[in-house]
């Protein structure tokens, strides 16, 4: 497979060191695949608490994202809405190749809240 960097091929016997005796051989397969390259991510914004949609673009030799939030996988996806979120808030993606189980290094990702504008009055006429 492309994704493969190298393929081992072993036969394996146990021994047992008392009576000599070699148990029946096993064949074990071993494949080494190249590590994912780290996703390419964009910082989000909005105006006043809500969803963000988040994206990151899988590095080389990945097919999809992992999200995380404080260590907790959130979703196996390239895109992952944060919802309700009041406050900014700093996410981590990884880029995740799904057939060899290889995970990328993470990267941050800031999902940025901010303050709506209030409104400014000025004058103290009474209305």
């Amino acid at each position: 497979s492309k994704d493969t960097i190298y393929n081992y091929t072993y036969n394996v016997k146990s021994y047992n060191e008392t009576t000599g005796c070699y148990g029946e051989a096993k064949v074990i397969e071993v494949v080494v695949s190249p590590n994912p390259g780290t996703p390419v991510v964009s910082n989000k914004s909005r105006c006043g608490a809500g969803d963000v949609e988040l994206t990151a673009q899988p590095g080389n030799n990945a097919n999809t994202c992992c999200w995380y939030a404080n260590d907790e996988l959130l979703a196996t996806a390239t895109n992952y809405t944060a919802e309700g979120l009041e406050a900014t808030t700093t996410f981590k993606v990884s880029s995740y190749n799904s057939e060899s189980g290889c995970e990328s290094s993470k990267s941050n990702v800031i999902a940025t809240i901010h303050a709506p504008e209030l409104p400014s009055v000025t004058g103290n006429d009474a209305i």
